[in-house]
């Protein structure tokens, strides 16, 4: 059984989303946006971000077709739902058969409950994300049934730039994956190149025994800011093995908020970041040990060249009264150019006494003995770089188990190249 990609909204807006939409708008209005100043922030370039998502709201329609979303997204076997600047445009669905899974809020047969309980829940003190509540559109939802085992759901968000007037919207992925289920989803923010920004949420709700497989990837245009903010909650025994792409835009900021909530749940977290010209890229990753006997694994990676900084904070925290915790992070940066910058934090807060932690940073650049034995062999120089970047890159794309997501993810990383080797 396979998801199924539905077609476009209507008008009619969910007393829940009204609610929602009242209490973001109130809590702006008690609250200042981020600064440097903030420690969780300190690695961003806030004003630059700010900029961008004040720009007018992205509510023109944009020519997007086919080709364009195989070229900017990728395409494989998997039922594919688009939304163009946060509204679902039918002609560039595609389904597979199966039950219908993937789909827009606005319309399901019923649209009077909200589909994950903390799409509510302002929580996270997060100024962007209280953002995204006030101002987003539709909304793409996937559930997947209880005792479930579905095949791959594809969302794409893309961000379509207005001629040459900046804007912005606010994309949202909701998924509930009941006890015992199992799906795939792979979530693609893509842009074409010019002045537009992206606030993205996904919000991922795991109930007990089930496993998800979550995919997500950054490829802005040009110009562009995306702002990205990932919250799964991990009831008892649930999985998700999840990795994380920023590969596009020039600002850039991606939270993860993970809750191993229930006892005997885990995650797997992989990330790549490739950051060129004079991007700027910062990563923050909180996994919050609740439940006893919950693992995690994060392992994060950046490929930062020419003028570019790249950011990663990883954070551990274990929960008092908790028991068998196991939590280990690695984090790495290659530099490969003498203006690149690349900044590590890992950040444990440990509460309780039954714990397997770990954490590691490195930065370096590329091995001089390594480019002179390849050299050595025939290689003429340039090769030789290539294939140490894209070995240093192989370890988090071999975690993507969809076969025609890694390739599309390989030929990405290759048409950074330019950007990420041009002041060597």
């Amino acid at each position: 059984m396979n998801p199924t990609a539905v077609a476009p909204s209507a008008p009619v807006e969910a007393s829940w989303r009204r609610e929602v939409r009242a209490d973001a708008v109130s809590w702006l209005a008690d609250h200042r946006p981020p600064t440097t100043r903030d420690e969780l922030w300190r690695y961003s370039d806030v004003d630059a971000l700010l900029e961008a998502m004040a720009a007018d709201p992205a509510d023109h329609e944009a020519d997007v077709d086919v080709p364009t979303i195989a070229r900017l997204a990728g395409d494989g076997p998997a039922d594919r739902l688009v939304l163009v600047n946060g509204r679902p445009i039918a002609d560039l669905a595609s389904r597979t058969g199966g039950a219908e899974v993937v789909g827009v809020l606005s319309l399901r047969p019923s649209d009077d409950r909200c589909p994950t309980d903390s799409y509510r829940d302002l929580r996270h003190d997060d100024w962007f994300l209280a953002t995204n509540r006030a101002a987003s559109h539709d909304l793409a939802v996937i559930e997947a049934p209880a005792g479930s085992a579905l095949g791959a759901a594809h969302v794409v968000h893309v961000t379509a730039p207005s001629g040459h007037r900046p804007v912005a919207h606010h994309p949202t992925t909701l998924i509930r994956v009941e006890a015992g289920a199992s799906v795939t989803v792979v979530e693609s923010h893509v842009g074409l190149d010019g002045a537009a920004a992206a606030n993205a949420s996904t919000m991922i709700e795991v109930d007990a025994g089930a496993t998800v497989a979550y995919h997500r990837v950054e490829q802005g245009g040009v110009g562009s800011a995306h702002v990205g903010h990932v919250s799964v909650a991990l009831g008892p025994g649930a999985c998700l093995h999840a990795t994380s792409f920023t590969l596009g835009a020039s600002t850039t900021r991606v939270t993860w908020d993970v809750i191993c909530a229930g006892d005997g749940s885990s995650v797997e977290l992989d990330g790549l970041v490739v950051a060129g010209s004079d991007d700027h890229h910062d990563h923050l990753v909180t996994v919050d040990h609740r439940g006893s006997d919950t693992t995690s694994e994060q392992r994060f990676r950046e490929i930062v060249g020419a003028r570019a900084r790249a950011a990663f904070t990883g954070r551990v925290l274990v929960r008092p009264g908790t028991t068998g915790t196991s939590a280990h992070q690695r984090n790495a940066s290659l530099l490969l150019s003498p203006t690149a910058e690349a900044d590590a934090r890992p950040w444990l807060e440990i509460e309780a006494d039954d714990v397997r932690c770990s954490h590691g940073a490195t930065v370096g650049q590329l091995d001089d003995e390594a480019v002179f034995y390849l050299r050595s062999r025939g290689i003429p120089e340039p090769h030789a770089h290539q294939l140490l970047i894209e070995g240093f890159a192989g370890e988090v794309l071999e975690a993507v188990d969809v076969t025609w997501l890694r390739q599309h993810l390989r030929e990405g990383l290759e048409q950074r190249r330019p950007a990420i080797e041009a002041a060597r």
